[in-house]
């Protein structure tokens, strides 16, 4: 197992000037001792110790290269013999600066980077597995060509990769859960202001059903399994900037290996489940056809602006006058309908309504407590 590190220190420091100083240096701790080519931590571990120096001409500074190499060695071990090696170091350039010193290779990281791809590949194609399975029992085999976003397809339309299977193994990681983690509304949004029109108490469960925005997994997955869609939504990105480290050839250290393995642990179990499980779910026959031509709406996020859109909406036609008479119109219907307490406030839709809010579209109801 072999270590690079590479640190920069100025001239004028005159600190550590040859390699026996150096060597002096780490041997300040009274852990490590130097035996010649030899650093031991605690007369447990030896590793040989090459360094090599140099001056920067033009920058006024000067170079310490040091190489660590042991045959084999306890990895719990070799790691505090890098902390107490790597301590002294950052405090060379007088900053105390961990960026101080550049790591050019790691054996340590490569192997935890070996460990880790196993992990995130294997529970990368559970999540494939079980999207697979819940498109197919809901919508027959021809569901990723019928349901593919817009989106998706313009990724996949720019991926090389193909491997005759459906589109979801030619997706990248982040791109996955969206089949079963983004919120949509089983109706369209350029149904909403009809409905709302004719809101009442006895059809208001029926409109927050409808629009109530609500992943594939709330809505099916929720009552089989044993973890709420923002549970496994959380995890899944903390594991794909994971993904990243490992896929980027970044650095990685004992403590990402254990949060990679423990996220993959909580993912993999609760993915088996659903795919045990999976031949339960009962999709009614009226949301079969939202969850296959919904799909778009988990790369953007489903909104009740996205229908008021000037350059698609039938309102293009109307004048500013006409448009801001519609827009005051709309506002007051809301607040009446949130007034007679026929929307909730629940999170997940107010955020539809919200949006308009922000957007300027309809006004916030001033006299509604939040």
């Amino acid at each position: 197992m072999r270590t690079e590190l590479l640190v920069v220190i100025k001239k004028a420091d005159e600190l550590c000037t040859n390699e026996d100083e150096v060597k002096q240096l780490l041997a300040v701790n009274s852990r490590l001792s130097v035996d010649g080519d030899l650093l031991k931590l605690d007369d447990n571990l030896s590793a040989t110790i090459t360094i090599s120096m140099g001056d920067l001409t033009e920058s006024q500074e000067r170079y310490i290269l040091l190489a660590l190499e042991a045959d084999d060695p306890d990895l719990e071990q070799y790691e505090e013999l890098l902390r107490m090696v790597k301590t002294p170091l950052y405090k060379l350039n007088g900053t105390n600066d961990r960026k101080s010193l550049e790591v050019l290779w790691d054996d340590l990281a490569a192997h935890y980077a070996h460990k880790s791809y196993p992990r995130i590949f294997a529970v990368e194609n559970l999540m494939r597995k079980v999207i697979t399975r819940f498109m197919v029992v809901t919508l027959g085999g021809s569901w990723s060509k019928e349901t593919s976003p817009p989106k998706i397809k313009e990724e996949l339309s720019k991926s090389k990769r193909s491997n005759g299977g459906n589109d979801l193994w030619e997706l990248d990681f982040i791109h996955l859960s969206g089949y079963l983690l983004h919120p949509y509304p089983l109706k369209r949004d350029n149904s909403f202001d009809a409905d709302l029109k004719a809101l009442t108490k006895e059809n208001a469960e029926e409109f927050r059903k409808n629009y109530e925005p609500r992943s594939n997994w709330e809505r099916y997955f929720n009552d089989i399994v044993d973890m709420e869609a923002e549970e496994l939504k959380v995890l899944w990105d903390k594991l794909y900037k994971l993904r990243c480290d490992v896929a980027h050839c970044r650095f990685i250290e004992r403590v990402d290996f254990q949060n990679i393995s423990e996220h993959c642990d909580k993912v993999e179990k609760v993915l088996k489940e659903a795919l045990e499980k999976i031949d339960k779910i009962n999709i009614p026959a009226d949301e079969k056809e939202s969850v296959a031509t919904r799909g778009d709406e988990y790369v953007e996020s489903a909104n009740m602006i996205q229908a008021h859109r000037l350059n698609t909406s039938p309102l293009r036609h109307l004048s500013p006058k006409e448009i801001e008479e519609y827009f005051m119109s709309l506002t007051e219907r809301m607040q009446k309908a949130m007034k007679e307490g026929l929307i909730v406030p629940q999170p997940s839709f107010n955020e539809r309504v919200n949006t308009l809010i922000r957007d300027g579209l309809i006004q916030p109801p001033e006299d509604i407590s939040r």
